[in-house]
């Protein structure tokens, strides 16, 4: 799970590096995917988070889409900070 995980965060990093030139079609997508691959690894809040952005783009409220662009970034280090100190917890349990 931990492959997966650490995936998961490169393939994000990347994409949020990138956001700036996605269309609003490849920003619905690419919410629509985190919002799948973060309900995997309980980020509920950024999964919600997610689903409301798509929700904006697809009824064409962008100007309400970028905003929750913005703070969805914030959520979303939060999420990943909180997942990553669990795995590290569970590795140094397994190092003992």
């Amino acid at each position: 799970m931990h492959i997966l995980w650490k995936e998961f965060v490169a393939q994000a990093e990347s994409s949020w590096q990138q956001m700036s030139y996605f269309q609003w079609d490849d920003k619905r997508h690419l919410f629509h995917n985190w919002r799948s691959g973060s309900q995997v690894f309980g980020l509920n809040k950024f999964s919600v988070c997610c689903l409301q952005i798509e929700e904006n783009i697809i009824n064409h409220r962008f100007a309400k889409a970028e905003k929750q662009v913005l703070k969805s970034k914030q959520i979303y280090q939060e999420s990943v900070e909180k997942v990553n100190a669990i795995f590290s917890k569970m590795e140094s349990q397994d190092g003992k």
